[in-house]
């Protein structure tokens, strides 16, 4: 059942929050369950397995439903000096949230049961494992693209699909994806969770985990079990070459710039992975990010998939010949040509949305001169918000981008003992 809580404190995390209902919980009986906290709002859900536990609960630290911000429960709940009100929720638990507690406590039962038998040693199969529960899970598809709108809803724009199944391994501060073709060397996808600004699970019919990252991932080459398993070659390199050479061919990763060529035109912009899994996997996923205190936070959402409008590749093509029109930004000066072009090589922005920010940007630099237009562009590429699962369509739709640049370019102050340019004057007798 899901327990609708509201008047929760703004500051709150729902990882400060599970740690919160922990012990009035399990005084309830209630060993499992799952707490979700309303970016940018003061509400939260809790889902619990046990439906007459969950009314216990609600018996003693529970209020009616629409009950005031006064009504007390029998055993209040206080946060951070605000009461907390638990309420039965309006709309029925999700399937796949009540699937993923029953395999989280099912996992529970069998480490206990382990734990008495004296067998928690390693597991004989070759399934990962962390702490008794899963952490490698099979893929299908992966793909690497960017977010945005499609009217209000969030989408995911794919860019890039790989040819090869494969497996994502979640650790404790990183993940790896390893992709897999028969007969031909591996190719793998690491990157840590400091990395990574936000987690996306959708449990559609096809679901999938998506992960937004701060800059581009490492990508490696790791040579196939038929080449570790060489041991006469890697002998004969010895005898020719060395110990030094024989090692290195005895199965160490080597870096990679891209996973194929298709996939180092977008290596460097797109910075969203999205892995498809199996309705089981997805189950396991859910059960291991959502008890990590590392993770970043975590959303469930519906997010289709949709293809560009045009290539990544077709835009910057555009965006590039606008900037050599003599008759438009061709014919400004280089400092703000780069300035402009730096969005997008950085994946600060789309190509798509620069090209509309174009003439705002040439009607700046008329207004306010070419130092109040390049501060605008370098506070602009600093603290724009971009899509994604914590930003609103508005907030990055084309007259709010405008509005930005408009708004750090009257703030320009050429007299700031802090601003570039006068430092820059400041020091010019320096060679």
């Amino acid at each position: 059942m899901d327990i609708f809580v509201r008047n929760v404190p703004p500051q709150a995390t729902s990882k400060q929050l599970e740690r919160f209902f922990k012990a009035p919980l399990e005084e309830c009986g209630v060993k499992v369950f799952y707490v979700e906290k309303f970016e940018g709002k003061q509400f939260a859900r809790l889902t619990i397995l046990d439906i007459a536990a969950g009314r216990m609960f609600l018996e003693r630290f529970g209020v009616p439903q629409e009950s005031g911000l006064r009504v007390r429960a029998k055993r209040p709940l206080k946060l951070n000096a605000q009461y907390l009100q638990c309420s039965p929720s309006r709309s029925p638990s999700s399937g796949f949230s009540l699937k993923s507690l029953e395999l989280e406590a099912k996992q529970q039962q069998q480490q206990q049961q382990q734990q008495r038998a004296g067998t928690a040693g390693a597991s004989r199969d070759a399934t990962a494992t962390q702490n008794g529960k899963i952490t490698r899970f099979d893929i299908s598809d992966i793909q690497c693209g960017t977010w945005d709108y499609a009217g209000t809803e969030l989408v995911f724009i794919s860019h890039w699909r790989g040819p090869m199944r494969g497996s994502i391994t979640i650790g404790d501060r990183e993940v790896a994806i390893l992709l897999e073709d028969p007969g031909l060397d591996q190719k793998r996808i690491d990157f840590n969770f400091h990395s990574c600004e936000s987690i996306v699970i959708d449990p559609d019919i096809d679901p999938s985990l998506s992960f937004t990252l701060k800059f581009a991932p490492k990508f490696y080459q790791v040579p196939s079990i038929l080449d570790k398993l060489d041991n006469l070659s890697v002998r004969a390199t010895a005898l020719l070459l060395g110990p030094a050479a024989a090692r290195a061919k005895s199965g160490k990763k080597s870096r990679l710039l891209s996973i194929d060529n298709a996939h180092a035109k977008v290596a460097s912009t797109c910075f969203v992975y999205r892995v498809q899994l199996t309705k089981q996997s997805m189950l396991g996923v859910r059960s291991l990010i959502g008890n990590n205190p590392r993770q970043p936070p975590t959303v469930t959402m519906k997010a289709d998939t949709v293809p560009p409008l045009e290539t990544l590749g077709r835009s910057k093509e555009r965006l590039e010949t606008a900037l050599r029109d003599p008759r438009g930004l061709g014919g400004k000066d280089l400092k703000l040509r780069f300035q402009i072009d730096r969005l997008v090589r950085n994946g600060l922005q789309s190509p798509l949305r620069v090209l509309e920010l174009l003439p705002k940007m040439s009607q700046l630099e008329a207004k306010y001169g070419l130092n109040a237009t390049l501060y605008a562009l370098k506070e602009f590429s600093k603290q724009a918000p971009y899509p994604g699962p914590d930003t609103e369509a508005f907030e990055v739709s084309r007259q709010s981008n405008e509005q930005l640049l408009e708004q750090y370019a009257e703030r320009y102050n050429p007299l700031s003992p802090d601003n570039p340019y006068e430092l820059a004057k400041r020091h010019s007798h320096v060679t």
